[in-house]
């Protein structure tokens, strides 16, 4: 509904809770923007909409009026849900934002400091430290989307003063976990744990918050735990790419190819 100041007898801003409003929304939008079917020229145009009182007791529906207007506004409930926010409401909840078929790199170290490297190469995955051997593409794409979906709960943002870093044992970290992507790196360190939950941030930021314990027991991991176990690796969909087979025996040789003739040919001996 609207309320119209020309048509209210001794209208007063301070009987709907206008004249000290108790939330105040501010908007800008830029110069240029469309307002009404034209164009706004000059500086940026802002909009500023007061909050006042509920219309009545035991009713959600509140009284608002615009900057600029004279006339008071009755909006639905649904607003206040929408504007009543603290900061952790409106926080990133993400611990990493970045697409998972771009990360070349990832680096672990370890609770025993041990440092784990491995790089991408096309599709496959290779570790250069502390071992050069062929890695376990699936195990690494599974670490890789653990932390593509880890998030932090809006209760376990705990602070952001530099100085409890080192309370959190985030100073020396016991496990920090990095994925890179050309020159850009983003990292994960983690601290004390407490009860279910273990200290963490982001390398490049000061917010300490909580990540559950799961992460410490997925990502310590040692070199072998990253090495590829599949003895052979090649494209094929059962025998399709497989153009020989040679078996090698101490007193003969049994080889077998596929040709067009046949699906399977014994050549020797």
């Amino acid at each position: 509904g609207t309320l119209k100041e020309s048509e209210i007898e001794n209208f007063n801003r301070k009987d709907y809770g206008l004249d000290k409003p108790k939330i105040v929304i501010n908007l800008w939008i830029e110069k240029g923007s469309i307002k009404k079917d034209r164009a706004v020229s000059g500086n940026e145009t802002k909009y500023t909409i007061n909050i006042g009182d509920k219309i009545a007791a035991g009713q959600n529906d509140v009284y608002i009026s615009v900057e600029g207007n004279s006339d008071i506004f009755v909006v639905r409930s649904s607003l206040l849900e929408k504007i009543s926010k603290d900061v952790n409401d409106l926080r990133n909840k993400w611990v990493f934002e970045f697409d998972e078929a771009a990360i070349e790199r990832v680096k672990i170290i370890n609770t025993s400091q041990e440092s784990l490297v491995c790089t991408k190469e096309e599709r496959l995955w290779w570790m250069s430290e502390p071992v050069t051997d062929r890695a376990d593409s699936v195990r690494i794409n599974g670490i890789i989307n653990e932390l593509k979906n880890l998030k932090i709960a809006k209760e376990d943002f705990v602070s952001d003063t530099e100085s409890d870093i080192a309370k959190c044992g985030l100073d020396k970290p016991i496990l920090t976990v990095s994925i890179g992507y050309k020159d850009q790196v983003q990292s994960l360190l983690l601290g004390h744990s407490l009860d279910e939950k273990v200290y963490a941030k982001r390398s490049d930021e000061s917010s300490i918050f909580f990540v559950h314990d799961v992460v410490i027991k997925d990502m310590d991991l040692e070199p072998n735990d990253l090495r590829d176990r599949q003895f052979l690796r090649f494209e094929s969909i059962g025998s399709y790419g497989i153009e020989q087979i040679k078996l090698e025996y101490p007193d003969t040789t049994l080889t077998i190819d596929k040709t067009k003739e046949y699906d399977w040919k014994i050549i020797t001996p």
